[in-house]
């Protein structure tokens, strides 16, 4: 992976981003303003400079650039993703680094997660939750075609457009069945995932999870809508 100041002119690379100076510019990508934050960085709403369309930037900070296992799961995420084409998966457009910091330009979805929806309106209406329910089996379905896991199927992964489509997102922790995809985070024995929502063979050990991890921890998210 090259960095910007190799493949764009200077006025394209990232602006400092201390304390001080929040992010304003990556690669191509204007910043916009902060949407989240989470254990693995932050994610902007940006413009493609070049496309002119809205995208979601996921970015790895520079403290946490230094860490191997969080590098190979931030390119793994930006690499299964990049095998999947879906309508109820985001999309994944490009992936680099800018001055030192990776990240990951994805589709932008305009609305909430589902943990939010729950939040706010409390119980899923039982005709409602299974329309959402289908979208993302349809979605599983495909990447286990591709052979691929997600292992972190929950509410807040889950995506839910304005108008009502549901969008599987945060491929960090999936790993392919065959590792063709090699993060380097699952050695036998370990657990990634989240306990709520997790299988018991995933709890025992992430590398035994398969297409019914996914389907049991899809469960789990159903039970709670």
């Amino acid at each position: 992976m090259t960095t910007d100041a190799e493949t764009r002119a200077p006025d394209r690379q990232a602006s400092g981003t201390s304390a001080e100076e929040p992010l304003r510019r990556l690669g191509k990508y204007q910043i916009d303003k902060k949407l989240g934050q989470g254990g693995m960085g932050a994610v902007y709403l940006a413009l493609d400079t070049e496309l002119r369309r809205k995208v979601a930037i996921k970015v790895l900070p520079r403290d946490k650039a230094s860490n191997p296992t969080l590098v190979r799961r931030f390119k793994a995420e930006a690499q299964a993703a990049a095998q999947l084409r879906h309508d109820n998966i985001v999309a994944v457009y490009d992936s680099d680094e800018s001055d030192g910091y990776l990240y990951i330009a994805m589709e932008f979805v305009e609305g909430q997660d589902l943990h939010e929806m729950i939040n706010r309106r409390g119980t899923i209406p039982v005709k409602r939750s299974i329309e959402m329910m289908k979208q993302v089996a349809s979605a599983l379905q495909h990447a286990h075609e591709h052979k691929i896991v997600h292992r972190d199927i929950k509410p807040s992964n889950l995506l839910i457009r304005r108008d009502g489509v549901v969008k599987v997102t945060d491929l960090g922790l999936a790993r392919s069945v065959d590792d063709t995809i090699e993060t380097g985070i699952t050695r036998a024995g370990t657990t990634v995932g989240t306990v709520d929502y997790m299988s018991p063979e995933q709890a025992r050990n992430s590398k035994l999870a398969d297409i019914r991890s996914d389907l049991y921890s899809l469960g789990c998210t159903w039970f709670q809508m």
